[in-house]
């Protein structure tokens, strides 16, 4: 009992957060189809659209006229886990998800310029069959993350200005788990599709960004963003067992209290356009990951929930240590302008991955090639698409069951990102 108690609540808390990866790809960089079509090098400079504000808000004063713009974004993951002892295979663990988004800038005076975006920094499902044998370290996780984002610029001469903004965020969280068949070893009452546990909550949170851009002049410039460490508190979440197994003895229902944290990042971006017709960008950016050392869960009375059976975890429901590191992604990219009606773009990125593969974060480093293009439909309106491709190749683990009998995996990933914009002057 105490293993199967261990093995489903212990990668029940690392999903719950290894789901937000960024070198996973689960925490959405999907903040604009123009930046999607150059793989999101320059992001944090290019100010080619309202967008712009949710990578770096000091880029908001090269907004010239109130612009509004909306945003949609198609992603299919394709994540293929497989059991190599029983050749079992989960195929594409991740739904097909959609990313809208919209924003609003505009210049308040020659040297201050406002926004406000609506956006979702974090957003996954991943969800194993119901007949998976490690139903236990797999079941079904949805994490969604709103933000609100009002942001502010102020330029300070031709070269330098500032901005800041602030992440108004709202989180849910679902995490199910099932029975799993090394579950039934222990009683055999359950099927190994049966539902264990399930956990629902949600929460607000908030943050801050600053921004920084240097202009060397009009074709060259330089940008450099900071997003905080935020973060969520969630209270009064619901817990069920349906198995007597982590809430003694019968099971039954439970309030909880859980914490953890969004990374920090730091983003360097550069644009130069080198001739009439042509431009180059680049992008480098960093996360934090390294901060984060574990979850802690606990029922609000101290008193029902207890960790792996022992006395001295009364209280705790989910208990997990993991160790991270921290991420990096490079990106470049060139945009062509073609003409007063077309504009074309293309890039490449790499993402390092910040923990190692399994089947409660199936990471991997990931390469990604993008292109996108504009069309200038008039003076007031124009519309953006983009189209990406990311892969992250073949990932073989290890995975612990609940016995503590060593199982080997493997991890096939790639995707698809398709977006669309409109972008629209209001005068």
């Amino acid at each position: 009992m105490n293993n199967f108690k261990k093995g489903i609540l212990a990668n029940s808390a690392f999903f719950l957060f290894s789901a937000q990866l960024n070198a996973a790809g689960f925490s959405l960089d999907e903040y604009s189809a123009t930046g999607l079509g150059r793989a999101h090098s320059g992001e944090a400079v290019i100010g080619d659209s309202a967008a712009v504000l949710a990578r770096n808000p000091a880029a908001l004063t090269l907004i010239e006229t109130p612009t509004l713009s909306s945003v949609f974004v198609a992603i299919k993951e394709d994540i293929r886990v497989t059991n190599l002892e029983i050749n079992q295979t989960a195929e594409s663990i991740v739904p097909l998800q959609a990313a809208p988004a919209g924003y609003f800038a505009m210049p308040i005076t020659d040297s201050i310029a406002a926004g406000i975006g609506v956006y979702a920094p974090v957003g996954i499902e991943l969800k194993y069959p119901d007949n998976f044998a490690v139903g236990d370290q797999g079941g079904h996780t949805r994490i969604i993350a709103l933000n609100v984002n009002p942001a502010v610029a102020y330029r300070y001469d031709d070269e330098l200005s500032f901005g800041a903004s602030v992440n108004l965020i709202y989180s849910t969280v679902k995490i199910a788990r099932n029975i799993g068949v090394a579950g039934t070893v222990f009683d055999d009452s359950f099927k190994a599709s049966d539902q264990a546990i399930l956990l629902r909550t949600d929460t607000f949170g908030i943050g801050y960004s600053l921004g920084f851009m240097y202009e060397l002049d009009e074709d060259n410039r330089f940008g450099l963003s900071y997003r905080n460490r935020i973060a969520l508190k969630f209270r009064d979440g619901d817990f069920e067992d349906a198995t007597g197994r982590f809430i003694p003895e019968k099971g039954g229902k439970t309030k909880t209290d859980l914490e953890f944290d969004i990374p920090p990042t730091l983003e360097f971006s550069g644009y130069h356009r080198f001739a009439d017709e042509w431009a180059v960008h680049y992008d480098v950016s960093w996360t934090r990951w390294s901060t984060f050392t574990g979850i802690l869960a606990t029922d609000q009375g101290k008193n029902v929930c207890r960790f792996n059976d022992k006395d001295e975890n009364i209280g705790i429901c989910i208990l997990d240590n993991k160790t991270f590191k921290n991420s990096l992604r490079y990106a470049a990219g060139l945009t062509h302008y073609f003409d007063d009606e077309w504009t074309f773009r293309g890039g490449a990125s790499y993402g390092t991955r910040s923990a190692e593969p399994s089947l409660a974060s199936p990471d991997s480093p990931v390469i990604r090639v993008a292109l996108g293009a504009t069309y200038q439909y008039s003076d007031q309106l124009s519309f953006d698409s983009g189209l990406s491709y990311r892969y992250g190749g073949k990932q073989d683990f290890d995975q612990i069951d609940i016995q503590d009998n060593s199982k080997p995996f493997t991890m096939k990933r790639q995707g698809f990102l398709f977006g669309l914009q409109m972008n629209y002057n209001l005068w």
